[in-house]
C-alpha cells in the first residue's frame, strides 16, 4: 500500500473515531455513519483517479478496523459505518473513549 494512502486512511479513521466517541453520549449511541468522497480521497493522496485497486485498498483498510464499508459508484463515494463496540482502537483512542464515557 502506498504510504501516502495509508497515512491518509489512518488519519481519516482516527478523525471519524474521535467524532463517533464525542457523539456517543456515554455509550448510548454506538453506530455512526460517514462518507468519504472519491474527490476527497484523490486530493488527499495526490491521485488523478481512483482505481479499482485503490477502492479495494480502502475497503480492506476499514474492514481490518471492523468498520462496515461500501463503495457506491453512483455517488463516487465510500460509506462507512462505525460501531464503537467493535471498532479497533489504538491505545490513545481507547483512553479517549474511556475518559469520554467516564470509565477511567
Amino acid at each position: 500500500m502506498n504510504q501516502r494512502v495509508l497515512k491518509y486512511l489512518e488519519e481519516f479513521y482516527s478523525k471519524i473515531l474521535v467524532s463517533s466517541i464525542d457523539r456517543s453520549e456515554h455509550g448510548k449511541n454506538l453506530h455512526f455513519n460517514f462518507r468519504l468522497s472519491e474527490e476527497e480521497l484523490k486530493v488527499a493522496t495526490g491521485r488523478q483517479r481512483v482505481t479499482d485497486s485503490l477502492v479495494k485498498t480502502v475497503i480492506d483498510y476499514f474492514k481490518s478496523s471492523n468498520a462496515e464499508i461500501s463503495y457506491v459508484d453512483l455517488n463516487k463515494a465510500f460509506f462507512i459505518r462505525i460501531d464503537l463496540i467493535k471498532a479497533v482502537l489504538n491505545p490513545e483512542q481507547a483512553r479517549y473513549l474511556s475518559t469520554n464515557w467516564g470509565t477511567k
